[in-house]
């Protein structure tokens, strides 16, 4: 890239480090972080308004910079999420790992992640595992599908910290 990127859109299953990735993202390129979740969730896990949350992703999508942690790729908010990235970021990570980092933060009490919503507690429900399991099959091959969309910014594969920390210094962070 030749310039710092301002739009950065993280994607990818629950658990598989999208909001590590975000958060380090934004350390290093001086962004602000915008938790997808924290619009999608209110109290208790219970679902917003799907009218409340497409208009808080655009009001995020339209400002200046960004990293965006969420996935939400069926939202009408997507396309002008892809078409406004100036780098998606694809996180990915073995299921057994996903289920693992999400069975054990919801073990790991008194814990609050950025990305959760007011109001809302750690859990994990067989529901919630199915859809980490079975995300892959909605959503087969999404770095190549997005590299190939016309149009698109560049993509980028995370499947571990140091992958992270190789795209951070071949795109040049601030700090």
């Amino acid at each position: 890239m030749d310039m710092l990127p301002r739009r950065i859109a993280v994607v990818g299953r629950a658990g598989a480090g999208k909001t590590t990735i975000a958060r380090r993202l934004g350390e290093a390129f001086d962004l602000p972080v915008v938790h997808l979740d924290t619009m999608f969730w209110g109290r208790d896990w219970m679902e917003v308004e799907r009218e409340t949350f497409e208009a808080q992703q655009l009001a995020a999508i339209e400002t200046e910079a960004w990293v965006i942690d969420g996935g939400y790729l069926t939202s009408r908010g997507w396309p002008a999420r892809l078409a406004r990235s100036e780098l998606v970021v694809v996180a990915e990570a073995p299921i057994v790992v996903c289920v693992w980092r999400v069975v054990r933060r919801a073990l790991t009490t008194g814990r609050r992640r950025p990305d959760m919503p007011a109001g809302a507690h750690e859990e994990v429900s067989a529901y919630f595992l199915w859809w980490i399991a079975t995300w892959g099959r909605r959503h087969p091959r999404l770095a190549e599908t997005l590299r190939s969309t016309p149009g698109a910014p560049p993509v980028a594969v995370v499947r571990s910290p140091a992958d992270l920390e190789a795209l951070i210094d071949a795109t040049g962070s601030v700090r």
